[in-house]
């Protein structure tokens, strides 16, 4: 059942039981009607607005969780194995993580203001972009460490969960703070 279907039924039970009380009773107590309705439509608001805060807020809980997945993804992508169309498509899986790394980097700027939990976002954001830098140093220098840079992708992983966790904690603890995923 469709949800748009729901007042609409609603409203009919309503003119429904209005009829049947005519009929019953020509004497109608309206003001018990009314006042019946009235209590009605105030519940249906509150729990209508009390889901769509929590909609609200499973949507930049959501696109973190995706940004995230396609950080791990990326990651992933630019440790596979390396042959001559391989190393093109690093370079490619390295430039999106790079975007998607800086797009992250962008969130927490906008969120950090507002936020009062230590280690600030700025300075994981920070520490997100150094372990990208030594990442790619090691897959694209002369030799390529495959090890370093599998330590460096697991500190890339950690701090963008730490990330997301702070974000997500902030987006959840605060009640109109969505209007900063909108500007972006």
């Amino acid at each position: 059942m469709s949800s748009f279907n729901i007042p609409a039924i609603i409203l009919s039970a309503l003119l429904g039981a209005l009829a049947m009380s005519l009929v019953r009773e020509p004497q109608l107590p309206i003001s018990g009607l009314i006042s019946a309705t009235a209590t009605f439509a105030i519940g249906w608001w509150i729990h209508r607005a009390v889901r769509r805060r929590g909609e609200l807020d499973r949507i930049p809980i959501d696109y973190l969780s995706d940004l995230n997945r396609r950080i791990n993804e990326l990651i992933s992508a630019c440790l596979g194995p390396v042959n001559a169309e391989g190393e093109s498509k690093r370079l490619v899986s390295l430039t999106l993580l790079s975007n998607e790394i800086h797009w992250l980097r962008i969130i927490a700027n906008r969120v950090q203001p507002k936020l009062r939990v230590q280690p600030k976002l700025n300075q994981l954001g920070d520490e997100l972009a150094s372990h990208y830098v030594g990442f790619k140093r090691h897959l694209t220098s002369d030799s390529v460490d495959l090890v370093a840079a599998s330590n460096a992708s697991h500190e890339i992983r950690m701090t963008a969960l730490m990330v997301q966790w702070r974000i997500c904690r902030h987006i959840l603890d605060r009640k109109t703070d969505i209007d900063i995923f909108t500007s972006l």
